[in-house]
């Protein structure tokens, strides 16, 4: 999560200083609250299209209402300008933006149709009759445990006597071999014409990877295996370029002799290579809220600009209205960038940084506003689906929240000494991008890092000095005597970085997590935070009782979901892949019945079941992997007793035995598969009202044959 760029919030760094030490910043930080529209029309413009493109994503009106709002717009600015009378002319000009407005929101309608290729008639999907399809390789694979990841863009289908063109995106997993290891961006090959729907969440609350990929345009996946693929074609591009320059830097990390760990984190904060951290250093990170180091985004691609910017300045180069240093420094952004293989973060941050030198190189007194929305203007005209990211999403957060709350909070504080004014303007960032990006956080992430002004305080001078080294180091390691010592200084200043994240993670009450807010709560807090500036800093009382308000009615709504959710006990049979998950949740009860892989995988708990334990506010669980729970009443291995209802639950072999001859009458029979099972004799024992099947049964063999498949109770699970 980029929420401590430092990025614009610094440019003007000396000129703050000068202002507080005179005692003005306060006082200027109290002055009216109004916005001047004039100076920020990109701001309105990307607002417009932010609107057209969620409109067209969440009410898909296609083409049939882009292009007629664009015209309009369009013919409507096109007329103006031949209005002779400057009377009527000045009375029409004042209404300017609207035209502008429906043209820009028309044109967010049509970029949204435009990269929506499943609706198109020559969608693999709808057209492909050959046996293979033909597809290029677009993102960096990624490896897995027994396959690897890949994007396609499909081509074509091979037809009755050529290639016939397609399109279409598709998520493939190819077996892993020699040869999948090797494929790269660019490579084109052909495999069987064979894919299924990418299947919705299974489990309540679980991340909907379906929707997630419907807005990379990506609704169908396939697994190859071995032998079943070959590579045709590797053409040329730039990401593989870049791909290949990381990798080659990846290397001279692994040659410094670091540990393990300190190797994963020079990789990711250096190259955004986030791929070899285990995940007990990513939880460690994110506890401590510093998993934005890790990230190469803002924070990092700030830096760069202020070595580059720092150099011209001991030149005495560095002036406004000189555009050609400003080029250079741009080149150097998109230099890093690149060698950090042109991830999406890394674009976005380049974008920015590069229209603010852009307008300083030129010696235009540009809004700062108005440039970062120019720089996110540009970015969704190129792919409008990039407002859908979460990165994206809280990278500007960040921006604006530091741009905007920055110099308000730093002028309300003054320190002679420079080191204590220096703490205190890194504390500055880190809750202005806090405060900027907490709400989306707890609805993506539901969790809060409680020491992350502490955290940021180590953090970020340890990022720069991690990437002040690493930058001297790539370009002067080669050199054997400065190589060796820009080596261990790297060495030692990642070891520091990890002892100072691994000792806020083990402070007590470091992350509060299990946090569940929706769509209607993130918006509410947003406005009340909104609200709560403008009373502090403006001095609105008006501002102070909407905050207020929406303060009570947010207290409101959690206290009816709390009492809507856990006035119930619920029973939740889980759907993960060939495992075993049963779980009990009660008011203070929350037990999970499963095998000891599910038991000991964070991950699969953090996918498949975790949010729903969010929702329900359940306390942390208690695997039953084997063995009786406490809690409930057991009538033997097999029968157990809880709030009134009964439940027979047969996952191995044995306990069938152990039930008596006669038949037994039950609310719920939760059955999971284990070697001999024979349904019928188990039907003839058991008499539920209503049968479950685990996600280990499914797609068996046994559950297809027998009379599982058909069971004549209702089924569900």
């Amino acid at each position: 999560m980029a929420k401590c760029t430092t990025s614009i919030a610094l440019l003007n760094l000396r000129r703050r200083n000068s202002s507080i030490k005179s005692g003005s910043s306060y006082l200027q930080a109290m002055e009216p609250f109004r916005i001047s529209w004039a100076r920020i029309p990109f701001f309105r413009y990307t607002m417009a299209l932010i609107a057209g493109v969620l409109v067209g994503v969440y009410l898909p009106l296609g083409e049939g209402w882009g292009w007629p709002l664009f015209a309009f717009g369009l013919l409507w600015l096109i007329v103006l300008q031949f209005i002779s009378s400057p009377v009527l002319r000045w009375k029409w000009e004042k209404f300017t933006a609207i035209p502008v407005v429906c043209a820009i929101f028309g044109l967010g309608l049509i970029l949204v149709d435009h990269h929506t290729l499943a609706d198109r008639p020559d969608h693999f999907s709808k057209e492909a009759q050959g046996r293979f399809l033909k597809a290029e390789v677009i993102e960096v694979p990624q490896e897995k445990a027994k396959t690897f990841k890949f994007i396609l863009k499909v081509e074509a289908s091979d037809g009755t006597e050529e290639w016939e063109p397609m399109k279409g995106r598709l998520l493939a997993y190819i077996q892993k071999s020699e040869g999948a290891g090797r494929v790269e961006i660019g490579d084109v090959v052909v495999f069987p014409n064979v894919y299924q729907e990418v299947n919705p969440p299974a489990n309540p609350g679980e991340f909907d990877y379906k929707r997630f990929l419907s807005f990379k345009d990506i609704n169908q996946q396939t697994y190859i295996p071995e032998g079943q693929w070959i590579k045709v074609e590797r053409r040329w591009r730039l990401r593989a370029m870049a791909e290949r320059a990381r990798s080659y830097l990846r290397e001279r990390v692994g040659s410094v002799g670091m540990s393990k760990d300190e190797e994963a984190i020079a990789s990711a904060l250096l190259l955004g290579k986030k791929d070899e951290l285990g995940p007990e250093l990513s939880r460690s990170y994110a506890s401590a809220g510093a998993m934005h180091v890790l990230a190469v985004s803002g924070l990092h691609v700030g830096i760069i600009y202020f070595i580059l910017q720092g150099l011209f300045k001991l030149a005495g180069l560095w002036r406004k209205g000189r555009l050609g240093p400003s080029v250079i420094v741009i080149s150097g952004l998109w230099v890093y960038a690149f060698v950090t293989g042109l991830s999406p973060s890394v674009v976005r941050a380049a974008t920015m940084f590069s229209a603010v030198t852009l307008a300083h190189g030129m010696g235009r007194h540009s809004d700062i506003y108005n440039t970062i929305a120019s720089s996110a203007f540009l970015l969704l005209l190129f792919n409008p689906f990039y407002i859908m990211e979460v990165g994206f999403q809280l990278s500007y957060l960040a921006v604006i929240g530091i741009i905007f709350l920055h110099p308000k909070i730093y002028g309300l504080l003054y320190f002679p000494s420079k080191l204590w004014n220096k703490v205190w303007e890194i504390t500055c960032v880190s809750l202005a991008a806090q405060l900027a990006t907490f709400p989306l956080g707890l609805l993506y992430f539901h969790q809060f890092p409680t020491y992350f002004l502490l955290s940021n305080l180590l953090v970020i001078p340890a990022a720069f000095v991690i990437l002040y080294v690493g930058v001297a180091y790539f370009a002067l390691g080669w050199l054997p005597g400065i190589g060796f010592v820009l080596g261990k200084a790297l060495s030692y200043s990642i070891l520091m970085l990890n002892q100072s994240v691994l000792w806020v993670e083990t402070l007590p009450g470091s992350l509060l997590s299990g946090i569940d807010i929706g769509i209607l709560e993130t918006w509410l807090m947003y406005l009340m935070i909104l609200a709560s500036t403008v009373y502090v800093f403006y001095q609105r009382r008006s501002a102070l009782v909407l905050a207020t308000a929406i303060l009570a009615l947010l207290m409101v709504l959690q206290v009816q979901e709390v009492y809507t959710l856990k006035r119930f006990d619920h029973l939740v049979v889980y759907d993960v892949r060939g495992q075993s998950a049963i779980n009990l949740v009660g008011q203070e009860t929350n037990l999970l019945f499963c095998d000891s892989l599910l038991a000991h995988s964070p991950d699969r708990q953090q996918f498949h079941l975790r949010n729903n334990w969010n929702r329900l506010n359940a306390p942390e669980p208690d695997f039953i992997v084997r063995g009786r729970a406490d809690g409930l009443h057991y009538l033997g291995d097999a029968l157990f007793g809880y709030k009134g209802r009964t439940f027979c639950r047969l996952d191995r072999s044995g306990l069938m035995d152990e039930l008596a001859e006669d038949s037994i009458s039950v609310d719920y029979l939760i059955l999971s598969y284990y070697q001999g099972m024979r349904p019928e004799r188990i039907f003839k024992t058991i008499k539920p009202s209503k049968v479950i099947l685990d996600s280990s049964i499914k797609g068996r063999t046994l559950y297809k044959r027998t009379s599982l498949s058909r069971c004549p109770y209702a089924c569900s699970g």
